[in-house]
């Protein structure tokens, strides 16, 4: 069985793509996308990079991604529906079980 050795730390991998994410999480280098540093130590590196110099960004988007997704909720309830209000009158019979909408109220 072939193994795969990293070039910037020694470790070894049964195959490409385990050396592969190895390398990106670990050795790439990555720009931040708030402040546009250039981080070594790849995805852990940025990772941590943000939980300590951007931790105020961070919690503002969380917070507004939450307000966002309850926004988002309710309309999905009402997407693809067109609710008109009618002013209207039923009449119901509890005796025959049916309703009826009638325009005026009649008077008995």
């Amino acid at each position: 069985m072939k193994h795969y050795k990293c070039k910037a730390c020694g470790k070894t991998f049964r195959s490409k793509p385990g050396l592969a994410g190895h390398y990106y999480n670990n050795h790439s280098e990555l720009t931040c996308k708030f402040c546009g540093a250039k981080i070594q130590g790849g995805k852990i590196g940025l990772t941590h990079h943000i939980k300590q110099k951007h931790y105020r960004e961070v919690k503002e988007l969380k917070e507004q991604k939450k307000k966002t997704q309850k926004k988002k909720g309710k309309a999905l309830k009402l997407e693809g529906m067109q609710v008109i209000y009618v002013p209207v009158w039923l009449e119901i019979s509890l005796n025959t079980m049916t309703v009826r909408v009638v325009e005026k109220l009649e008077e008995k």
